[in-house]
C-alpha cells in the first residue's frame, strides 16, 4: 500500500493533523501562535493508515534509494558524511521514542522549543530515518554505524521556526533540511518574512535544502483584474478555478495568497481579497471573507494582517468552483494572486503547474529538490526568474508493513544525504553555488524527464 507522505504546507488540512492547535482567523494567527502541522508543500497523509505500523516501520528499499542515486561506491569507500551536522527543522517528530536506538541513533532527540507545540506526525522522524539510513548504509543502528549527527528542531508555526533558525545558526550546523512550505507569506519571488529567517542561516553558511512541494497539479497564480462588481478574473468561464475531487469525504484546504508581504511579520496588508467555494451548480459551500485594512485590531478574528484566506472543508468527489472577489480597490498592475489545494487525489483542471514553488522553496538562496518519481512535485519558475527545483531525486520509501511514503518532502531527505557522503568524501563544506556548479556540469547530476537527477559518479571519487 502506498500513501502521500506529501509536504505539509506550514499550515494543514485536517487529514493531516491531529488535535490542531492553531484556528484560523485572528489578527496574529500567523504571528506567534503555533501552526498547523506541515508537510506541503504540507504534505497530505492517508488518515485511515494506522499509526503504529507508520511510526515503527523500517525502511526496505534502501538497496533501491541507493543505487538510484550512485551512492554506494562512495560508502565503500568509508564517506559517510561524519564530520557533518544535519539539522531537521519539522512540524513534528512522532514515533521518535519507538524509533531511538532502532532506526536512529540513541542520542537523537528534539532540541527545544520556544512553543511546546510540536505535532503528533511521524513526518520529521521518518526524514531522520531516510538520512541516518544512506549516509550509514543501513535502516538499523548499531554501535558500528558511521553516520552525520543529526539535530532535530521543532519548528510548528513561525515563533518556533524561527526560533529553530536561530538555534541551528547557534548550533553550528552544516546543513538544514526542511521538507516543508508555506502558501503564504511571500511574494511568489523568494521574499517575505519566511524567506527572511531563512536568509539568516545561509548567510551564516548553512546549506539550506529546501523540498519543492507538491503543488504541480494543484495551483493557479495570475494577475489581480477584476469588473467593477469586485469579481476577479480568473480562467474558466473568466471567472472561475476549477478543483476537481475523486475521493469521499475528502480533507481540503484551499488557500488564496497575493503578494502583499514583507520581509517582517509585522508588516499589515490593507489589500483584501476574499475566497469563495462553491458547487458544480455555482452555489456557496463555504468562504473565507477576512478583512484585511492594514490595521491593528488585536485577536479580532474578523481581521487578518496577512494577505491570504483560507478555507479547510470536507469534500466528496466532483468539480467545485474557487471564486475570488476584490474588497479593496487598492491593486496595480504588478498585483498577482495564487490559489492552491491541498488534499489527498486532488487537482485544478485549470493549471499553473510551473508556477508552483511555493515558501521557502522559492528562495534563491535554498538549494530546492523535486520528487523525480512524483507528478505533483512542484516546479518554478518564480516570479523572480529563478527556476526551482534545480534538482531531483527518488522519493518512494518503503517500510515494513508494506507501507510506503512519497513526495518532495522524501526526496529532500534523500538529497540531503547524499550530498552529506560526497562533501565528505571532497573534505569540502561546499557552497550552494558550489554545489549548483557540480550539478549544472553534470559532475553530480544526469538528464532526466523531471530536469537534473541527482547522481555521483561511480568510482566513489570526489570531482
Amino acid at each position: 500500500m502506498h500513501f502521500k507522505l506529501f509536504l505539509c504546507s506550514a499550515l494543514l488540512v485536517a487529514a493531516c493533523q491531529e488535535a490542531p492547535s492553531w484556528m484560523p482567523g485572528s489578527q496574529d494567527d500567523e504571528q506567534g501562535t503555533p501552526s498547523r502541522p506541515s508537510q506541503s508543500a504540507p504534505e497530505v497523509t492517508d488518515s485511515s493508515l494506522p499509526a503504529d505500523p507508520i511510526y515503527k516501520a523500517a525502511i526496505t528499499n534502501l538497496d533501491y534509494l541507493k543505487a538510484s542515486v550512485n551512492l554506494e561506491p562512495w560508502l565503500r569507500r568509508g564517506h559517510h558524511g561524519e564530520r557533518l551536522t544535519i539539522a531537521i527543522l519539522d512540524n513534528g517528530f512522532g514515533g521518535l521514542k519507538d524509533v531511538i536506538g532502532k532506526q536512529l541513533p540513541p542520542d537523537t532527540k528534539v532540541e527545544p522549543s520556544k512553543l511546546n507545540n510540536e505535532s503528533p506526525t511521524p513526518h520529521g522522524t521518518k526524514l531522520a530515518e531516510i538520512i541516518f539510513a544512506m549516509t550509514s548504509g543501513s535502516p538499523r543502528w548499531t554501535s558500528e554505524s558511521k553516520h552525520p549527527r543529526i539535530k532535530l528542531y521543532n519548528s510548528n508555526g513561525f515563533t518556533n521556526f524561527s526560533a529553530a533558525v536561530d538555534q541551528a545558526i547557534s548550533d553550528k550546523v552544516d546543513m538544514i533540511v526542511y521538507s516543508q512550505v508555506w502558501e503564504f507569506g511571500g511574494n511568489f519571488d523568494g521574499g517575505g518574512f519566511i524567506n527572511a529567517a531563512v536568509n539568516k542561516a545561509t548567510n551564516a553558511g548553512i546549506l539550506w535544502i529546501n523540498a519543492a512541494g507538491n503543488y504541480a497539479s494543484s495551483s493557479w497564480q495570475g494577475s489581480i483584474r477584476f469588473r467593477s462588481d469586485g469579481t476577479v478574473l480568473l480562467p474558466y468561464q473568466e471567472n472561475y478555478v476549477r478543483l476537481l475531487v475523486n475521493e469521499t469525504a475528502t480533507a481540503v484546504k484551499i488557500t488564496l495568497a497575493w503578494n502583499d508581504f514583507a520581509d517582517t511579520k509585522d508588516w499589515r496588508t490593507s489589500r483584501d481579497l476574499d475566497l469563495v467555494l462553491l458547487d458544480s451548480k455555482k452555489r456557496e459551500i463555504a468562504a473565507s471573507r477576512l478583512i484585511q485594512d492594514g490595521v491593528d485590531h488585536g485577536k479580532d478574528p474578523k481581521y487578518s494582517a496577512h494577505a491570504r484566506e483560507m478555507i479547510t472543508t470536507n469534500l466528496q468527489p466532483g468539480v467545485y468552483l474557487l471564486k475570488v472577489i476584490a474588497r479593496s480597490r487598492n491593486f496595480d498592475g504588478s498585483s498577482r494572486l495564487r490559489l492552491a489545494a491541498d488534499g489527498v487525489n486532488i487537482s485544478f483542471l485549470d493549471q499553473s503547474p510551473f508556477a508552483s514553488v511555493m515558501i521557502p522553496a522559492d528562495n534563491p538562496n535554498v538549494l530546492t529538490v523535486g520528487a523525480s518519481d512524483d507528478d505533483h512535485s512542484s516546479a518554478g519558475p518564480t516570479m523572480a526568474g529563478f527556476t526551482k527545483p534545480e534538482i531531483v531525486a527518488p522519493s518512494i520509501i518503503e517500510v515494513e508493513g508494506a507501507f510506503a511514503f512519497q513526495g518532495s518532502s522524501t526526496a529532500a531527505a534523500v538529497a540531503a544525504a547524499t550530498l552529506a557522503v560526497y562533501q565528505e568524501a571532497c573534505g569540502v563544506k561546499f557552497t550552494r553555488k558550489q554545489l549548483l556548479d557540480r550539478i549544472v556540469d553534470g559532475r553530480i547530476s544526469q538528464t532526466s524527464t523531471k530536469g537534473l537527477g541527482l547522481w555521483l559518479n561511480a568510482d566513489g571519487l570526489c570531482r
